[in-house]
């Protein structure tokens, strides 16, 4: 009876999508979806193949599609090689560019220097 109840608990809340409903039930990671851009690109997943496609697309045509192994390579690349080793959580960009408007400056001030000179 326990073992009823729970396995039913998991099967109805662990799931994907917004409703909880039985016939609403789709596996996890299913149905999550992001719209971004000017364009409103639109980044989903549905319960197609159990919910581990990406698809990318617009409201009105999907463009591609990309298997769960290939959409965790995405987000790895995403999250740990551009993000944190690339530019260090943004920090390195940061800094970068405080040192090139430094060595603009340095330069300005010496271009100016030469034409008093």
């Amino acid at each position: 009876m326990v073992r009823r109840w729970i396995a039913e608990w998991i099967f109805l809340n662990l799931g994907g999508g917004e409703k909880r409903e039985r016939e609403y039930c789709v596996p996890p990671g299913s149905r999550c979806e992001l719209i971004f851009g000017d364009e409103g690109l639109d980044i989903a997943t549905f319960d197609v193949n159990d919910g581990f496609e990406l698809w990318l697309g617009s409201p009105n045509k999907w463009y591609r599609f990309y298997s769960g192994k290939e959409a965790r390579q995405l987000a790895w690349f995403v999250l740990w090689t551009w993000w944190v080793k690339a530019t260090w959580f943004g920090f390195k960009r940061k800094l970068w560019y405080w040192g090139l408007s430094n060595k603009v400056r340095q330069r300005d001030a010496e271009e100016q220097r030469n034409q008093r000179g």
